[in-house]
This record gives structure tokens, C-alpha cells and sequence, in this order.
């Protein structure tokens, strides 16, 4: 069985965390493949879900890191269980060694990078309109290939 295919097994077996859709979880998993970024950045973790497409395309790659931020605030659309729950996804797929969770606030985060550190940002964490604004333009400042967006529009 392949990761990816891992991956689907887990999440049909854990259906109440899949997350984001799989279309843009597989084209998130195929642009790290086609860039080969040495480091990935993740704003808003959750349970894990994107996390597991994205430390699997690293480890397709064989080479890259992924930093995966969020503080698992109930503020910000954070479940309790958070951190624990995307650890343990991570680790049942092989995959620890790949990523690094941080659990800070991502704008303070995302400031204290160089710029043009990361190959891909993907930005998933603050829902508000302030939030996510500030993410986004620190992601770009921090991101040498792409900044990807997604789900900015939460009424919290």
C-alpha cells in the first residue's frame, strides 16, 4: 500500500477528521512534489488532516521539512484535542520525523521567519478577516514559491 493510500485507509477510518476536501489536500500533496520545497509551513493544524498530504509529499520527495503552527485556540476554530490528535496521525502514518508542531500564535510565528525561507505556506489558520490578512501578507514576505489560502471566511 502507498502513503497516499494510507492516508485515505485513515481517513476512512477517522471520518470526523478529514478535514479540508481531498481534491485541494491531493493538489497541495502534488504541487510539493512538482517544487520539491525544502521547507513547507503550515498555519492552522487541527487535527492533522492537511498535515498528513503534505509530510507525505515531503517524504515522496525524500527531503524537506514541514513546521506546523496553530495554538488549537477554541478563539480560532481549535478543538481541544488538537495537537494530540495530529500528532498521533502523523506518527500512524510513519511520518513524525517529517514534521515539527509549534503550538504559538502564527502571526507572531510567521514574523519571526526570514524572508524567502519557505517554498510553500499554506494558510488555514485565523479565520477572521484580520487574521487571515495578516497571515497572508506575512506568508508572502516568508514564502520564496507559494502562498496557498484556504477557508477565510469562518464567522468566529
Amino acid at each position: 500500500m502507498t502513503l497516499l493510500e494510507d492516508i485515505k485507509q485513515y481517513e476512512q477510518e477517522h471520518p470526523h477528521t478529514s478535514g479540508t476536501c481531498n481534491t485541494i489536500k491531493r493538489a497541495l500533496y502534488d504541487a510539493i512534489i512538482e517544487h520539491k520545497p525544502e521547507c513547507v509551513i503550515e498555519i492552522g493544524v487541527s487535527r492533522g488532516a492537511v498535515t498528513a498530504y503534505l509530510a507525505a509529499a515531503l517524504e515522496a520527495n525524500g527531503k524537506g521539512k514541514l513546521i506546523s503552527v496553530d495554538n488549537w485556540s477554541q478563539n480560532y476554530g481549535g478543538k481541544a484535542d488538537g495537537p494530540s490528535a495530529a500528532c498521533h496521525r502523523v506518527d500512524a502514518l510513519g511520518l513524525k520525523g517529517r514534521v515539527r508542531f509549534v503550538s504559538q500564535d502564527s502571526q507572531r510565528f510567521l514574523r519571526e521567519q526570514d524572508g524567502n525561507s519557505a517554498g510553500l505556506v499554506w494558510v488555514d489558520g485565523d479565520h477572521s478577516y484580520e487574521g487571515a490578512k495578516s497571515d497572508v501578507l506575512e506568508a508572502i514576505r516568508v514564502s520564496n514559491t507559494a502562498v496557498g489560502v484556504h477557508d477565510t471566511s469562518h464567522p468566529h
